[in-house]
């Protein structure tokens, strides 16, 4: 699914480019549940300014209770969670958390639930930027729809590393700061994810690589969730927006 070249020049792509990691931070939470490591990644705007998997237990409550640590220790108060199997339950012990957070006078954390096997987000609207194809049309579910997401940023990033015109807004970059075990090991499951297309026209990712041998990517599914579409604070049609219809009509003193 990512080609070396784009794969290569990720790192520090940010620095090449004089794009600060200046945007809004969000993170992405991939629980292990015992058998695979857990994952958390944070990206501040285009950057990817942390990573890291640990050795997971069984016990959800625990690992949240990290992934909130972390989200407490890098000023950060949003992140995607997956909630499909192993991260079933995940609500609402985020919501045990909170309530525990809010006695003690500290700020609730969201934890947006991803699943995985939904429809993707903004159906209607393109799969990428500048693409002609809708997101219905594109993308099974929501999984897809976050890795493609990745790999187009990821090439529009190379195309401007290489003198190409870009829009700045769409890359993406891994600092070099993450600790080189974490980062390496970011970069070599990134590199395992293929991809297909079905008979029916649509992207499906297989993540676990071509021949479904290797182990799970967890530290590239927490990139995946902090890196996927998200829906504004509201979100309507580009028609139907309340606020694009409130600008359009008269107000009285303006």
């Amino acid at each position: 699914m990512f080609p070396q070249a784009p794969l290569d020049v990720l790192v520090d792509a940010h620095i090449r480019l004089n794009v600060q990691p200046n945007g809004r931070r969000f993170g992405g939470f991939d629980p292990g549940g015992g058998s695979d490591p857990s994952a958390f990644v944070i990206a501040e705007g285009p950057v990817v300014t942390y990573a890291e998997s640990w050795q997971s237990t069984p016990n959800l409550k625990q690992e949240l209770r990290r992934a909130f640590g972390l989200c407490d220790r890098h000023g950060i108060t949003e992140f995607n969670a997956d909630c499909c199997g192993i991260g079933n339950g995940l609500e609402a012990i985020a919501a045990e958390l909170n309530a525990e957070r809010r006695k003690g006078n500290q700020q609730p954390i969201t934890m947006h639930p991803f699943k995985a096997s939904e429809a993707p987000l903004n159906p209607d609207r393109p799969c990428v930027p500048g693409s002609s194809i809708k997101a219905k049309d594109w993308y099974p579910n929501r999984k897809s729809q976050a890795y493609d997401t990745i790999r187009f940023r990821a090439g529009v990033t190379y195309q401007m590393t290489q003198g190409e015109t870009g829009d700045p807004e769409n890359i993406i970059s891994i600092s070099s700061k993450i600790p080189a075990e974490h980062l390496n090991k970011l970069l070599l499951e990134l590199g395992q994810v293929a991809c297909r297309e079905t008979p029916g026209g649509k992207l499906v990712v297989e993540k676990y690589g071509a021949s479904g041998a290797n182990a799970s990517p967890n530290l590239a599914d927490a990139f995946a969730l902090a890196a996927a579409p998200r829906n504004p604070p509201w979100n309507f049609p580009p028609d139907q927006d309340p606020f694009w219809e409130w600008l359009a009509t008269p107000q009285p003193g303006y």
